[in-house]
């Protein structure tokens, strides 16, 4: 997307269908809950559209973690991103992160990443966060994410789903995503490319993932 107004810059939108890539957390944070906290930015629009700052730091703390199982260079941006959201917490905001940290059982990537982050950027209410989270006694899936075979997790973590509903879905978008996002993907616009365009974002998923492995 891109304004077209004259003197306008061109600013690409990321747009994303789910929270993260990986299956187990892609539901870790639905529209409908997201909405329902959504806040306001007067400078943008009169209505609710952003993440309230609790959901804004679970997901930059999910985003953290997906890229650094990845194997990728963890970006400055990232950091501050993270810094910020914790830093202008309220204590009742904190208390809600540790709930819904638990409750989504996402508590060891948060305590993890928040530790990361307050190394290069000291701040007191990451540190806080990050004790509070690691007091927290529970299984959690989704903790895989940091051993040295993370690279699995994007294929191990459909068989621990606990609502079965997403696997279908999941699997679905993962390997068939819309053919109109492929085409666009590709540049292209004759729906006959799409077996094409489909083996090849196959071969290239799979080679990407040997690669890391």
């Amino acid at each position: 997307f891109a304004d077209t107004a004259p003197g306008a810059k061109n600013l690409p939108l990321d747009i994303h269908w789910r929270s993260s890539s990986y299956v187990l957390l892609g539901h870790v944070l639905e529209y409908e809950e997201i909405l329902r906290q959504a806040v306001n930015i007067p400078s943008l629009a009169p209505l609710p559209c952003a993440m309230s700052p609790v959901h804004a730091l679970l997901h930059a703390c999910i985003h953290w973690t997906k890229h650094v199982a990845s194997g990728d260079s963890i970006r400055l941006l990232w950091i501050y991103d993270i810094y910020l959201l914790a830093s202008k917490l309220s204590e009742e905001e904190q208390q809600q992160f540790v709930h819904y940290a638990i409750r989504k059982k996402i508590t060891m990537i948060c305590r993890v990443a928040l530790l990361q982050v307050n190394q290069k950027i000291p701040c007191d209410n990451l540190a806080a966060l990050a004790n509070e989270l690691e007091a927290v006694q529970q299984r959690e899936p989704s903790a895989r994410m940091l051993e040295k075979n993370a690279a699995a997790f994007a294929v191990n973590d459909l068989l621990t789903l606990d609502n079965s509903a997403y696997l279908l879905p999941s699997i679905q978008d993962i390997l068939l995503p819309p053919g109109a996002y492929v085409l666009q993907f590709y540049g292209r616009k004759n729906p006959l490319w799409l077996p094409f365009l489909y083996t090849h974002r196959l071969g290239a998923g799979l080679l990407e993932y040997i690669r890391r492995r």
